[in-house]
């Protein structure tokens, strides 16, 4: 059973100081293999890209692991370097709606042990994906802010594997700015770096530090919260640490 944990600690700490967190257990050999931190691998690069105005792709299921890019080529998809908008294309600066990207990458099957997830540092605005043709999560109207799915269920270990992103940048009522009005750009896409992150079944999953300073004395107050998750099938027992590390006077501004 799939579980998470917070860790909270809060303390007094002089000007300059940042903290990391670490989880340890006692693990087996085979699961010492794959307990070292996070290992990413790069999935920007090439991927298959088409625009859908007609918004007829999920019907058709563009979106299966076995979908052909080659047998509907055509002159609608083409291969293009994530990070990647469609605005860049003359035809289509001033497109709103769907469209859709795909790429295959490989999973080594030493690595079945990890939890696997894949990070989207942003796509605008709304972004729906697909492993292998299972829908694997959604992130909708967050156009500047990440995303993280844990996407090991739909993994082929040792095999090619498909993801699938279907992405739309149309105006929206439900989201700034209202209307069709708007001072920046609405460029669509996958618009920032795409990585796949392969952590141990226990990692910590994020760190958040609400820092509130005191310029007069030089210091500040921390507080720190850490969320651990087991995403295996095991219960999971060990230790939680915090490490503060302090930056000399003078080497920032």
């Amino acid at each position: 059973m799939h579980s998470r944990r917070k860790f909270l600690t809060r303390g007094t700490l002089a000007a300059g100081a940042f903290a990391t967190t670490s989880l340890s257990a006692d693990l087996s050999a085979d699961e010492k293999k794959h307990s070292s931190s996070t290992l990413t691998v790069n999935l920007c690069g090439r991927w298959w890209f088409r625009t859908d105005p007609m918004a007829a792709g999920a019907g058709q299921r563009w979106f299966d692991a076995d979908y052909s890019v080659a047998d509907h080529s055509g002159n609608d998809w083409q291969s293009v370097d994530v990070p990647h908008t469609c605005q860049v294309d003359p035809s289509d600066a001033d497109y709103r709606g769907v469209a859709w990207y795909r790429r295959s990458f490989d999973v080594p099957g030493a690595w079945r042990h990890s939890a696997v997830r894949i990070e989207f540092e942003a796509v605008f605005h709304t972004a729906t994906i697909w492993v292998n043709g299972q829908p694997a999560g959604e992130h909708t109207r967050k156009g500047y802010t990440a995303l993280t799915l844990d996407i090991t269920r739909f993994l082929r270990w040792g095999e090619i594997n498909v993801v699938t992103v279907r992405v739309d940048n149309a105006f929206n009522d439900h989201m700034l700015p209202r209307g069709r009005s708007s001072d920046w750009a609405h460029d669509g896409g996958i618009y920032r770096p795409v990585q796949l992150l392969f952590t141990p079944k226990t990692f910590v999953e994020r760190v958040d530090v609400e820092a509130v300073p005191d310029l007069t004395r030089g210091e500040g107050k921390l507080t720190i919260a850490a969320y651990a998750r087991n995403a295996g099938s095991k219960r999971w027992s060990g230790r939680a640490s915090f490490q503060v590390l302090m930056r000399r006077p003078g080497l920032l501004s």
